[in-house]
């Protein structure tokens, strides 16, 4: 430990011996340091700041109606490409910075100095600043600005040649699809066509039951009708035509309505009032009629005479009941005309189907296959048509509105005062390098012309015993030169000391600008 305090003690009479050199080095490489700081170019830095709305009216309402994209992930990209290099051209070609770039390599030498000293990034909460460091504050300016409207209108333009791209592919593809839409459309009507006799509305498996089942039923049914028929029959055969009153006159004259042409009129009467309020088809009407045929049947027969003779004994009338079971009987037998044919058509349609049996499941497969291949081209050609509307509308509103809304919350100004260098900052590095450079120079001295302050020092040196040594006894005028150098270091130092102060006072209460250089230059 004493070694290591006795090397430092001994570097430190070196440097001290040689303290002229280092104050005189450190004044030197202090005033080129400060003159350095203080003619370094002001720099003007000029911003912006835009706010980027992703939340509008517009976006809010349309926003179910419209092909919706991830805007503010869109922002973010923007951000980031903000200052790629065909931007930072641009920005080159708006400034005017480009008239004095001749060749290639001062082209790139422009555009990394622009990258160098712009800024642009999120504040967050849709805040965006944009700035750019210049020694010419307008010139700042016109950056900024620049920047700012590629931004803007790189968004609003990207976005619409988005959907104009989206558009042409959208236009492409349903024209494909109109063309595979007609082609599957086509396939599928000649398999219709050539298997019509075959294909139904279901497949062959489901038809054949539905026929089987069709055929169960009418034939439940034309039984039911025969068999109500049969019931009906048998009751008209036990039911009397007429029913017996007995009618003679007391003079023994037959009355009028009593015999056959009588009652024929009689109907012939009813008949006439009874088309006056029904059709034919109504049963009071056909009953009538059918009384009437009878009656003519009658009148007309060779009977006539004996049917006329016992009618003067006695009066007949029609039996209501034998006209109603009559009637019943005749719909009993209409409607098991129509359970016949429906029992006929039923059995020809399972004959049909059952004649099919080999070929009819294939058929069913290939159709099956070609229905599905058609729906599928369908499905797709009517999403691209659903699609094309909504990017259509999409365009609308990217043509009359935005989506997003660019507020320039601070527009960029010429800046008033610069904003760099930081002069108090450099001339404090000065200030520590000159003391750092004098007391290198110093110590060097001191290596390079060693001084021996010890003997052992000595007899290290030269190999040799040192038998004593002398004390040096100093005079009054070497002392008093000894104290006025001492004083004049002290005051070199000093006055070192005290100027830079000044200066970086001076600085720091004058800024940046030409007045704290003013004041340097009287120092």
């Amino acid at each position: 430990m004493q070694d290591i305090i006795g090397e430092i003690r001994i570097y430190i009479l070196g440097v001290w011996q040689r303290r002229w050199l280092g104050i005189s080095i450190c004044w030197v490489v202090g005033l080129i340091g400060a003159y350095s700081v203080y003619t370094m170019p002001d720099q003007y830095v000029s911003s912006a700041r835009i706010y980027v709305d992703t939340d509008s009216a517009v976006t809010s309402v349309t926003s179910d109606l419209t092909v919706r994209n991830d805007i503010e992930e869109e922002i973010r990209v923007r951000i980031r490409t903000l200052l790629s290099r065909p931007n930072l051209e641009q920005v080159a070609r708006l400034t005017d910075l480009d008239l004095d770039v001749n060749t290639n390599l001062e082209r790139e030498s422009l555009i990394d100095s622009l990258l160098a000293r712009s800024t642009v990034r999120s504040e967050g909460n849709g805040l965006i600043l944009i700035q750019f460091e210049d020694q010419n504050p307008v010139l700042a300016r016109d950056v900024v600005q620049a920047l700012v409207n590629i931004f803007i209108e790189s968004n609003k333009g990207e976005s619409r040649g988005d959907v104009g791209r989206a558009r042409v592919f959208l236009d492409s593809e349903i024209e494909s699809y109109e063309q595979k839409l007609a082609e599957a459309e086509s396939r599928l009507s000649e398999f219709r066509g050539e298997y019509a006799y075959v294909i139904g509305k279901t497949n062959y498996a489901q038809r054949l039951q539905t026929a089987e089942d069709e055929v169960a039923d009418a034939t439940v049914e034309y039984t039911d009708a025969l068999g109500l028929r049969d019931q009906l029959s048998a009751q008209l055969a036990e039911t009397p035509r007429f029913i017996t009153i007995g009618s003679t006159s007391e003079n023994g004259e037959q009355s009028g309505p009593t015999t056959t042409l009588g009652r024929i009129r009689m109907l012939q009467a009813d008949l006439d009032n009874l088309l006056l309020t029904y059709t034919e088809s109504h049963p009071d009407v056909v009953r009538t009629r059918r009384q009437i045929n009878r009656l003519v049947a009658i009148y007309n027969s060779g009977s006539r005479s004996a049917t006329d003779n016992d009618l003067l004994n006695k009066s007949s009338i029609p039996n209501q009941v034998y006209d109603q079971i009559q009637l019943k009987l005749v719909e009993a037998e209409t409607g098991l005309s129509k359970a016949n044919r429906k029992l006929e058509k039923a059995q020809a349609q399972l004959v049909r189907l059952q004649e099919h049996a080999q070929i009819a499941p294939g058929i069913d497969a290939e159709l099956s296959k070609r229905m599905l291949a058609y729906n599928t081209v369908n499905k797709t050609y009517q999403d691209l048509l659903e699609r094309r509307e909504t990017l259509i509308l999409t365009q609308q509103i990217e043509t009359k509105t935005s989506r997003v809304d660019f507020r320039r919350i601070e527009p960029p100004e010429v800046p008033a005062s610069p904003d760099g260098p930081v002069r108090p900052l450099f001339l404090g590095v000065v200030f520590v390098l000159a003391i750092g450079a004098g007391g290198a120079a110093a110590l060097v001295r001191s290596q390079l012309e060693e001084t021996f302050f010890e003997p052992s020092r000595l007899e290290n040196a030269i190999g040799l015993p040192v038998l004593g040594t002398v004390t040096q006894v100093p005079s009054e005028q070497e002392r008093a030169n000894q104290r006025f150098s001492n004083y004049g270091f002290a005051l070199a130092s000093g006055s070192f000391v005290f100027v830079f102060a000044l200066m970086v006072a001076a600085s720091m209460f004058f800024g940046t600008s030409s007045e704290a250089l003013d004041v340097a230059g009287l120092l």
